[in-house]
């Protein structure tokens, strides 16, 4: 029993550390993005654009795994397919999925969901963007003023992604700390119960030794006999 909530304690604790790392890398993958896609804009290199896709597609991954995390029936292996396009390790994708339906109405993690839900607006706008970049260049008559003009809106959607990074860094840092004291204070709060059980459970075994070594003795008694 102690080794179970040891062990629960653990997984609740690993997985919070994987949804801090999650988002160090939804922030890299974004700020590579925007780089790529303005250095396409200049260039038009093909390169250029197949590392803006390839960047993208981490938060994006993650994106799709949120909303289909927030349904009331979610498929855990659309979840799982999207966690690995937003680059999680696969074996924190199960503790990182039970976290978030499990505490997602607690007030620290709705600050942290909520912190989530407008990045990922403007990673949704920034793909658009990207798009409608592309077709331009690749139209038979690109305009340098709508191109122009799309570069001007990737500059102002990463200025904007700029601080919502940082209220979801600071939002899932304080869900850390706090998943942390929630699961301590479980633990502790069941350290009583398991104690007892446990000296119970010891109880038990001594008792059901006492009668068998009884039984072996009465039946030795009656061979003597």
């Amino acid at each position: 029993m102690f080794a179970s909530s040891r062990k629960f304690q653990f997984r609740g604790l690993s997985s919070a550390r994987a949804y801090v790392g999650g988002e160090s890398l939804w922030s890299k993958a974004q700020k590579d993005a925007v780089f790529h896609l303005q250095n396409y804009a200049r260039s038009r290199s093909p390169e250029e654009l197949k590392q803006f896709r390839a960047n993208i597609a981490i938060p994006l991954g993650d994106h799709e795994a949120r909303v289909e995390m927030d349904k009331s029936d979610p498929d855990f292996e659309k979840v799982w397919r999207d966690f690995l396009l937003g680059g999680i390790h696969r074996d924190d994708i199960t503790g990182m999925f039970n976290l978030y339906r499990r505490f997602e109405w607690m007030d620290f993690m709705q600050r942290a969901i909520r912190a989530w839900e407008t990045g990922d607006r403007y990673i949704v706008q920034l793909e658009d963007a990207g798009t409608r970049l592309q077709r331009e260049t690749e139209s038979p008559m690109p305009s340098a003023a709508t191109i122009q003009s799309i570069s001007t809106e990737i500059s102002r959607i990463n200025e904007n992604l700029t601080p919502v990074e940082i209220q979801f860094d600071e939002a899932l840092s304080e869900a850390s700390r706090m998943t942390y004291r929630l699961l301590r204070a479980v633990m502790l709060a069941a350290a009583p119960g398991l104690l007892i059980f446990g000296i119970l459970l010891s109880l038990r075994i001594l008792q059901q030794k006492k009668r068998t070594e009884d039984w072996v003795n009465y039946l030795a008694f009656q061979l003597r006999a």
